[in-house]
């Protein structure tokens, strides 16, 4: 009985007036223009990679942190619990990070690089809690830059962007975690999960640094 249903829904045409089309195609080009004009801007398209680049390797590594912390010796409970832990104090460090704001991109940079190194440091260490200390570390970097990224744009993106550019970063953030979840899945497999921490932080910090240096030669500053 439920293929008629689907014969008769398939049978049915997709009627749009033109009016909808142009409006739709019009959205389209806009929605690129936002992005085209992006990229004449240093500043915003720094912003834009360094928010992907963090914000994608923290979501891909701890969405393959539960079990190794479990196999460490921490039960289900408590492992709900560090991550309970971990998002309290990551929310009160994002109500505070707006202060950062007023600082230059190499501050901005210098912070990030500095957290993410003490993280290896403590990651590194047999101790399963100094471990928590530094997969903490890695975690609050987000709650870090996601107030100081939305301050920036309501700065720099005008009203009619904003969503748009919003929406394409949370598009390629997705993106890109879903191509690093396969590499840090095999990382793990072959040199297991602190060789994958310290490798995805060293290469963080890597790949900020060069995003900034070709932000200095541009002669950009984040008070411009």
């Amino acid at each position: 009985m439920l293929i008629f249903p689907v014969i008769i829904i398939l049978s049915m045409k997709n009627v749009q007036s033109k009016e909808t089309i142009l409006d739709q195609e019009q959205t389209l080009k806009n929605t690129l223009a936002v992005f085209r004009d992006m990229t004449k801007y240093s500043n915003i398209l720094f912003i834009f990679l360094l928010s992907t680049v963090i914000v994608s390797m923290i979501n891909a590594v701890f969405a393959l942190l539960p079990d190794y912390i479990s196999k460490i010796g921490f039960s289900s409970s408590a492992n709900g619990g560090i991550f309970m832990i971990y998002s309290f104090v990551g929310g009160i460090i994002a109500t505070q990070s707006y202060r950062l704001i007023k600082y230059s991109f190499r501050s901005l940079v210098t912070i990030i690089s500095v957290i993410l190194g003490l993280g290896i440091i403590f990651q590194v260490q047999s101790n399963k809690y100094i471990f928590l200390i530094g997969i903490g570390l890695l975690y609050i970097v987000e709650d870090i830059i996601d107030p100081i990224i939305m301050q920036i744009l309501n700065k720099w993106v005008e009203d009619k962007s904003r969503a748009t550019f919003i929406s394409g970063l949370s598009f390629l953030t997705s993106l890109i975690t879903m191509i690093i979840n396969p590499l840090i899945g095999l990382i793990i497999m072959k040199y297991g999960t602190i060789s994958m921490l310290v490798s995805s932080s060293i290469i963080t910090i890597l790949v900020i640094i060069i995003f900034y240096v070709v932000i200095l030669r541009a002669g950009v500053t984040k008070d411009e």
